[in-house]
C-alpha cells in the first residue's frame, strides 16, 4: 500500500510534493497505523521539535523494515531509550542537511527557496528516511535498493534490543487522540 498509493495520489493531485511513509518507532496510539505525509510540512501544527523529529528522522520506520523484522524475528522490537534520545537531538533537514535551531527556523526553512528547490528536485514519489546520510540525494540514489529490501540493521544507528512494541503500547501514558495530523495529546 505504501508503495502503491503515493504515485497515484501525485498523479491525481499535480503539484503534490513527494511523500514519506512509515510507522513511528514508539507508537502514539494503541492501534496499528501507517503515516503518509507530504514533504512540504506546510502546517501550523508543527509546534514543537518533536513534531519535526517524528517525521524527519529514523523515528519514522519504513514499512518494509518492520515487515522484514517480523519475518526474521516474529515480532517488532525497538530500543526505547535510543528512540526517546532521537527526539532530543538537534533538528536537521533531511533534504538540505541544514541545522534548524527551533520551530521558527523549521517554519522559515520549509518556506525557503532552498527547501522548495530540494523538494522539486526530488525524483521519487515516496522518500524514506536513510540513516546512512543526511541528504535526500543519497536517499534517491538508494531508493530502489531500500524499496526491495527495507532498512538493514547494519546501517541503523539505533539497533533494536528486543523491546517489544506491545510493551511500549501497554506502558505508554493514556491520552486523548483527537484524530488528524499531529493532534495527539502526547505531542
Amino acid at each position: 500500500l505504501a508503495a502503491w498509493l503515493p504515485p497515484r495520489l501525485r498523479a491525481m493531485l499535480p503539484g503534490l510534493p513527494p511523500l514519506r511513509c512509515g510507522f513511528h518507532a514508539v507508537p502514539s496510539m494503541k492501534h496499528l497505523h501507517l503515516h503518509l505525509i507530504s514533504l512540504d510540512f506546510d502546517s501550523l501544527e508543527i509546534k514543537r521539535p518533536r513534531h519535526w523529529h517524528i517525521f524527519n528522522t529514523d523515528y519514522l520506520v519504513p514499512p518494509l523494515a518492520w515487515a522484514e523484522q517480523l519475518e526474521r524475528c516474529g515480532r517488532i522490537s525497538v530500543d526505547l531509550s535510543c528512540e526517546h534520545a532521537r527526539l532530543k537531538q538537534p533538528m536537521k533537514c533531511p533534504l538540505t542537511g541544514r541545522n534548524l535551531a527551533d520551530v521558527r527556523a523549521v517554519q522559515a526553512h520549509v518556506h525557503s527557496t532552498v527547501y522548495r528547490s530540494a523538494l522539486s528536485e526530488t525524483a521519487t514519489d515516496l522518500v524514506y528516511m536513510d540513516s546512512t546520510s543526511d541528504t535526500a540525494a543519497h536517499q534517491q540514489k538508494h531508493a530502489t535498493a531500500r524499496d526491495s529490501r527495507g532498512e538493514s540493521a547494519e546501517t541503523d544507528p539505533c539497533p533494536t534490543h528486543g523491546v517489544d512494541t506491545a510493551a511500549v503500547l501497554q506502558s505508554r501514558p493514556k491520552g486523548k487522540h483527537r484524530g488528524g495530523r499531529l493532534q495527539s495529546s502526547q505531542y
